[in-house]
């Protein structure tokens, strides 16, 4: 059983992974308490309004570069895309509750279209492109609304502003800035999909903050001894952080990287084991995290290989090593 797992029991079962064990002491119990509170307080919501903020910010900034593209607009909304996926890498491993609202077309996977079955849709997104050129129908919020989620998300908002629509697919930014120069229609349909993931990043920020489904924001739900399906809350983020570390490595670090033409994969990890840690060992001095919870129910001998192959997963991400980190991604 991995680690990550074990330890996702060992929160969903406390005060040990024994769930026939006797109660442990109160401590325990509280620092399990405080580690998820944390993490929902310090990590969770400020990313999800940080996200939510960035995605505006973006989409924000693309009338004045629409009625005037140039070199300094062009080069601010890429930097601009840089930091939005960046930003996402704190939000993509929460695969449950406002991400996760639909049994068939979850939120996640019109944000980060490789999550519904690990491939690579850069090809569906072109093709929608094309097409939309090739139309005279209007680029509002009802077409977009009306396309798959492959044809949508962060990964359409890369092709868009990081490769020509010739038959080459140039990334040179004067080609890129040329499309948009040579065809306005571009320049709207980027603007409908900025609207778009603007919309989804709003929803799922208002979800865990005010208000979720027919119940309170998430972040308080997060605080009850049991969510709706019955699931511990601290097990449930546990669990889900596991299985996106597993999506990583398998599908792409052992698969198809994807930020591939923005050149943002590894930043992108770097990013996303931040996150990790701010989990696990809190996210500043003062925060508890999930591996001081371990400490306490008296399973440091757990916690320590796991805090080796976070270190161990930093260090490759930081030499952008793909094989060392998805090895280190698999001990997590």
């Amino acid at each position: 059983m991995r680690l990550w797992l074990l330890l996702g029991l060992c929160a969903a079962s406390l005060p040990g992974c024994d769930s026939s064990a006797d109660p442990g002491p109160d401590p325990a119990r509280a620092q399990l308490a405080l580690a998820l509170s944390h993490a929902v307080e310090q990590v969770i919501v400020p990313a999800v309004q940080a996200f939510d903020a960035e995605t505006a910010a973006l989409a924000a900034a693309l009338p004045a570069f629409c009625a005037a593209p140039d070199v300094a607009g062009l080069t601010g909304l890429q930097g601009g895309w840089r930091q939005l996926a960046l930003r996402w890498q704190a939000v993509a491993p929460l695969r449950f509750g406002p991400l996760q609202d639909d049994l068939v077309f979850p939120t996640l996977n019109f944000i980060e279209s490789m999550r519904a079955r690990g491939e690579d849709y850069t090809e569906a997104v072109r093709e929608g492109l094309a097409t939309a050129l090739a139309s005279d129908a209007p680029l509002d919020a009802a077409f977009v609304e009306g396309l798959t989620f492959d044809r949508v998300g962060l990964l359409a908002l890369e092709v868009l502003l990081f490769e020509g629509t010739t038959a080459e697919h140039p990334t040179a930014p004067e080609a890129v800035l040329a499309d948009f120069q040579a065809n306005p229609r571009k320049c709207a349909y980027l603007q409908a999909m900025a609207d778009h993931l603007a919309g989804k990043a709003a929803g799922v920020a208002a979800g865990w903050t005010v208000r979720f489904g027919a119940g309170d924001a998430f972040a308080v739900q997060m605080g009850h001894e049991r969510l709706d399906d019955g699931a511990s809350p601290a097990a449930t983020l546990i669990i889900a952080l596991a299985e996106h570390l597993d999506y990583v490595r398998r599908r792409k670090l052992e698969g198809t990287p994807d930020a591939r033409l923005s050149g943002g994969f590894f930043p992108q990890q770097r990013a996303l084991l931040a996150t990790c840690r701010a989990f696990l060992e809190g996210a500043d001095p003062a925060a508890v995290g999930f591996l001081d919870a371990l400490d306490a129910l008296g399973l440091t001998e757990t916690a320590a290989p796991i805090r080796a192959a976070l270190v161990q997963a930093e260090n490759a991400a930081e030499a952008e090593e793909r094989s060392a980190l998805a090895e280190a991604l698999a001990a997590l």
